[in-house]
């Protein structure tokens, strides 16, 4: 479950105003790219920057995410009668842009074998096209905060493209972390590294009219 916390809250988590001092809040600026599937196709992958905070509020964890797709002229459509059409800058929005920060680490418990930690966020409204992006920071129950060990970064994404899923851990062959263990890489400290865009949808309905009209 994630809940949605208004903006005064949100400022103040952000912040570091955690009410474990053991909690850290952290910060990642990111640049990510990934090359989309189905009736797209790109002339180069899609870039995407912005920044990831992991912070806590009242003992809880508290995720967000924004983006900004910085390449917008670098894709071309398959129309329905199998003719592409290339996409002008301006006429493509990316929306429902899912993104996953990834951390390393040495599990004691499993005798200093190096897992990997994954949490999810929706990057919400995507800044593109000139305009300005949107976001409102979730907080997820502990465990459904972090993911230990989903599958490799480049099967991601075919995955998650492939179908509908209501768990991503699950649905990349991850397994999250119950709260007890969840408390304790946040007491260790959360130091997410990269961030990896998972899947996005595109409407380039503009592209669309504009070519039936010269038909």
């Amino acid at each position: 479950m994630l809940r949605h916390l208004p903006l005064a809250m949100l400022l103040g988590c952000l912040a570091g105003m955690a009410d474990a001092a053991a909690l850290r809040a952290s910060s990642l600026n990111y640049q990510t790219s990934t090359v989309p599937t189905g009736e797209f196709h790109s002339l180069g992958a899609l870039q995407f920057e912005g920044r990831w905070r992991t912070g806590f509020l009242l003992n809880e964890p508290v995720v967000n995410c924004t983006a900004r797709w910085t390449n917008n002229d670098g894709l071309s459509l398959t129309m329905a009668d199998g003719a592409a059409a290339r996409v002008k800058a301006g006429e493509a929005e990316v929306y429902d842009l899912l993104l996953m920060a990834r951390m390393h680490r040495a599990d004691a418990a499993r005798t200093g074998i190096q897992e990997t930690i994954v949490a999810f966020c929706d990057a919400g409204v995507v800044a593109q096209n000139g305009r300005n992006g949107f976001n409102v920071a979730g907080s997820p129950n502990w465990d459904r905060f972090l993911c230990r060990n989903p599958r490799k970064a480049h099967m991601a994404t075919t995955i998650l493209a492939a179908r509908q899923v209501d768990d991503v851990c699950a649905a990349l062959g991850g397994q999250w972390m119950s709260a007890a263990a969840a408390r304790e890489v946040a007491v260790t400290g959360i130091n997410f590294t990269e961030v990896q865009a998972l899947k996005l949808d595109i409407n380039a309905s503009e592209t669309i009219r504009r070519v039936e009209k010269l038909k």
